[in-house]
């Protein structure tokens, strides 16, 4: 597997994976922590169509963090502010956008998320 591929299963399983699998938990009142109680109550007080709303919404927002989380990171390593190594090589250059790497069939998103690509938000 490449370097920059290994980073991009990082992101998608630890990151995106585990995030959306956590409000699917909430949703379906699967958490126990006594923090997790009153919210969970309160989602699912929702009608089903509200409930739908609320994990697209969720997706949309962890994507959007991911995407853009990636960009800042892309632009602190052209900067010479950050870097990131996967085996002792840069990852930045690998790419010629990490952000962009998340999209496409052949992208993150399809390639290492149980979810495969984010779908639309319409």
């Amino acid at each position: 597997m490449k370097d920059l591929d290994r980073f991009g299963t990082l992101v998608m399983e630890k990151l995106r994976d585990e995030s959306i699998s956590f409000v699917e938990g909430l949703l379906e009142q699967h958490w126990k922590a006594p923090k997790l109680k009153k919210l969970q109550r309160d989602v699912n007080k929702l009608e089903p169509k509200e409930r739908e709303i609320v994990l697209r919404a969720a997706r949309a927002a962890i994507d959007t963090g991911i995407h853009s989380f990636l960009f800042a990171l892309q632009e602190a390593m052209e900067n010479g502010q950050m870097a990131v190594l996967v085996n002792g090589k840069s990852i930045a250059e690998q790419t010629d956008g990490l952000h962009g790497e998340l999209f496409t069939p052949t992208g993150w998103q399809a390639r290492f998320s149980q979810y495969g690509e984010a779908p639309e938000v319409a």
